[in-house]
């Protein structure tokens, strides 16, 4: 049966996932023109239906993210980021804990490699984060935190609060300004890069 299919695919598209991540991770400037190829195979993992699937596949877009913003090679990424850029609001969104982290911290890394890519889709992006920083489960929370620094640009371009709460809702907006000044304000923006490697 088809299901019987999916259940038994599951682990080598996560093996898929896990490895494209390492590629893109170690393999320096000669995995370069190959990371278009995995952007593209890595946004169809990360829409699986399976947990574990995503959760691989979105830490291995991170990889790839910060792999491309180290070589100063992200350009290419960016059309399929923007496409990509929902599903994984989706993930930062759902009811799995350690998806939501997974989601958020791939997340951090698409503003970190692509802010201004980001910040075209702040409508999609932050209303997840803004659930995720109420969220019971501190990993969840924390990094919920250090994703809305960078998404929001808060250290690099006050402008983008601004842009964001000009469009939300009242009480989106005032829950966003009001964060952003009591909690976010106190983190340093690279005390997270080790966490990164």
């Amino acid at each position: 049966s088809r299901t019987g299919n999916l259940d038994a695919e599951w682990p080598r598209h996560q093996g898929s996932a896990i490895a494209l991540g390492r590629i893109a991770m170690h393999a320096g400037p000669a995995a370069l023109a190959l990371h278009p190829s995995f952007m593209s195979h890595l946004r169809g993992f990360a829409a699986h239906d399976h947990q574990l699937v995503q959760g691989s596949a979105c830490e291995a877009i991170g990889r790839l993210l910060q792999a491309a913003r180290k070589l100063d090679a992200i350009e290419p990424l960016e059309p399929m980021l923007i496409e990509a850029l929902p599903m994984l609001a989706d993930v930062a969104g759902h009811e799995a804990a350690d998806l939501r982290v997974e989601g958020c911290t791939v997340l951090k890394q698409a503003a970190k490699a692509c802010p201004a890519v980001v910040r075209t889709r702040l409508e999609v992006v932050v209303p997840p984060l803004l659930t995720a920083v109420k969220d019971s489960n501190v990993r969840v929370k924390l990094s919920a935190e250090r994703t809305l620094l960078h998404v929001l640009e808060l250290n690099t371009r006050n402008a983008t609060l601004d842009e964001f709460v000009a469009k939300a809702d009242m009480a989106s907006a005032r829950f966003v300004r009001d964060y952003a000044r009591r909690v976010l304000a106190r983190l340093k923006a690279d005390s997270d890069d080790e966490a990164d490697e």
